[in-house]
């Protein structure tokens, strides 16, 4: 019979076992909005899966799956990176280093101890209390790059251990809260830079209102050059695709699944941007100078 509009679409009176043929029409209206508000459908290697309940206790979040209700899934699934993946678990990249981290953590900590002592023991005067500003600054960028590593569980083995974790990272040594981080976070991992989706890029309103038409290019994301200081003052970050591609590594195997990834660029064409961290900043201050001068047009000419 055809399907029904509502809950009976997706449950059709078919055979136990015998499976049941779905258009993309009707996987695509499957979207929790408009007349299937209970219901959200997506498809995985040609299968289709009612997510309708599970996308509320989904583990990253309710959005991860959101995003995807009424599509095809499969892209993050591709072959080639299947295979990249289960290399890069044989070569135990995906473990992590406690000490390693214990020695973020351990850092972090004495800088902001050391912060707090300047000011205590040295006064107040302009001296100490820019060095104390200066500490304070560079310990809260470290707690907040340490978080980050608990927030995509790649500290722990357990991931209760990495939210507890985190929770106390976040709350009490930085000062707001973890589920804003989480969700906002997890949903840029889900769909980054997709308008409309990764939270990151809330800023149509006042972009488009520009009037321009903006480009988006692979060369959006690059890597910036594989350094001490780099890694340290990035908080490995610099490696920005290898990031997006394995968001639950440890950090500190960023640098070995490097060249992997690239030979994978290679392969299919994709240009695997890398540059100098001067480089990287120069090119953010050229793109605020345009923007700002796109503002000032618009503001102009109102």
């Amino acid at each position: 019979m055809p399907p029904q509009s509502g809950a009976s679409a997706s449950k059709p009176e078919t055979e136990p076992g015998v499976p049941r043929l779905f258009t993309w029409e009707e996987v695509g209206l499957r979207t929790g909005k408009r007349n299937f508000k209970k219901e959200r459908w997506l498809v995985i290697n040609r299968k289709v899966y009612d997510v309708s309940q599970f996308y509320l206790r989904h583990p990253g979040g309710l959005h991860l799956i959101r995003h995807y209700s009424g599509q095809d899934a499969t892209e993050m699934l591709v072959h080639d990176f299947h295979e990249l993946r289960t290399k890069v678990e044989k070569m135990g990249l995906l473990k992590s280093s406690v000490p390693f981290f214990a020695v973020i953590f351990l850092h972090a900590f004495l800088l902001d101890v050391a912060s707090w002592f300047t000011i205590w023991y040295f006064g107040k005067t302009w001296v100490p209390f820019l060095i104390g500003v200066t500490l304070f600054t560079v310990s809260q960028i470290q707690y907040g790059f340490f978080q980050h590593d608990l927030g995509h569980i790649s500290v722990f083995q357990k991931p209760k251990w990495n939210r507890l974790a985190q929770t106390f990272v976040i709350a009490f040594l930085k000062g707001f809260p973890k589920s804003w981080w989480t969700d906002m976070h997890n949903q840029h991992h889900a769909k980054p830079n997709c308008f409309q989706k990764d939270p990151d890029l809330v800023m149509h309103p006042f972009v488009f209102s520009l009037g321009k038409s903006l480009s988006v290019e692979l060369t959006g994301t690059c890597n910036v050059d594989h350094s001490w200081f780099n890694d340290w003052f990035t908080g490995h970050l610099n490696f920005q695709i290898e990031h997006h591609l394995f968001p639950t590594m440890p950090r500190h195997n960023y640098y070995k699944v490097a060249p992997l990834v690239k030979s994978l660029c290679d392969k299919h064409g994709v240009h695997y941007v890398c540059k100098p961290i001067l480089t990287a900043f120069a090119d953010i201050l050229h793109s605020l100078k345009e923007y700002g001068q796109d503002w000032q047009e618009a503001y102009l000419h109102e």
